[in-house]
């Protein structure tokens, strides 16, 4: 029983991994940039809805939608990415650490996903309600 151990991630893995890392970063950054126009539009509508515009409760429960996408989106993506760099900088010794950490990071982008695409099938459907008249 001699073997030696094999390695946790071959060197092919660990360049996967490395080139999905700006990817990560990326999107996340992207998120971000959505979260601040998202408030920027629930600022609006609010302001809107003083000047009494009808285009305001559109605008804000627009922003809201894109607020509750965004931000969940923007922090498991960086989070993940950042997973991502220290399974790059792991040592021997930390690689099963490093590599758990960014498979439950993993984990969670898979979560957020799945509620984005439930809150964008409710407000669909809602939406589809809505114009098709059946809350009048």
């Amino acid at each position: 029983m001699d073997e030696s151990p094999q390695p946790l991630l071959d060197d092919t893995a660990l360049a996967a991994l490395n080139r999905t890392r700006p990817w990560l970063y990326f999107l996340g950054v992207l998120a971000c940039l959505l979260a601040v126009f998202s408030v920027l539009a629930i600022l609006i509508a609010v302001l809107g809805v003083e000047m009494h515009t009808s285009t305001a409760p559109k605008l804000l429960a627009t922003g809201i939608v894109l607020l509750l996408i965004s931000v969940p989106t923007a922090f498991v993506q960086l989070g993940y990415a950042a997973a991502l760099s220290r399974v790059g900088q792991a040592g021997a010794s930390g690689m099963a650490a490093a590599v758990e950490l960014a498979c439950v990071r993993q984990r969670n982008v898979w979560i957020v996903n799945a509620y984005t695409v439930g809150l964008l099938a409710v407000v669909t459907v809602f939406h589809l309600l809505v114009r098709l008249h059946l809350f009048n």
